[in-house]
């Protein structure tokens, strides 16, 4: 039996290969963890798409910047992420970037004007 898939859930599938071989090249540079940091980066061309893009970026990391946010994100967060985002934007006219950061890079992050807290300030740890 042959599943006919449409053409979000294909993009969906390449969605989730891309984040399988992102994931699979991590041994090869610095990015090893559970969790990978992503700058999330996004140019809305609609203000209401732009306010549910901002909101949704902003269930999964903090923002830096108007249209900026630093995210700590699993394997299926990334794909949550992008299927959200999908279902959002207009492919034609906006543009949303995921940029990797690895922990290195992340925690080098320079300010200049209002300072900013460090990309894992907020990571919650629970010891029991």
């Amino acid at each position: 039996m042959r599943i006919q898939l449409d053409d979000r859930a294909e993009h969906l599938v390449a969605l989730s290969a891309g984040v399988a071989h992102d994931l699979s090249l991590s041994s090869v540079d610095c990015r090893d963890h559970s969790t990978e940091t992503y700058l999330v980066a996004y140019d809305i061309s609609d203000p209401k798409r732009l306010r549910k893009v901002a909101r949704t970026c902003e269930d999964f990391g903090l923002r830096r910047q108007s249209s900026v946010v630093l995210c700590r994100l699993t394997a299926a967060d990334v794909v949550r992420l992008k299927s959200r985002l999908y279902d959002i934007i207009d492919l034609d006219r906006d543009q949303v970037l995921f940029i990797p950061l690895c922990a290195r890079c992340a925690g080098q992050i320079e300010a200049m004007g209002r300072p900013i807290e460090p990309h894992d300030a907020r990571d919650v740890v629970i010891v029991t």
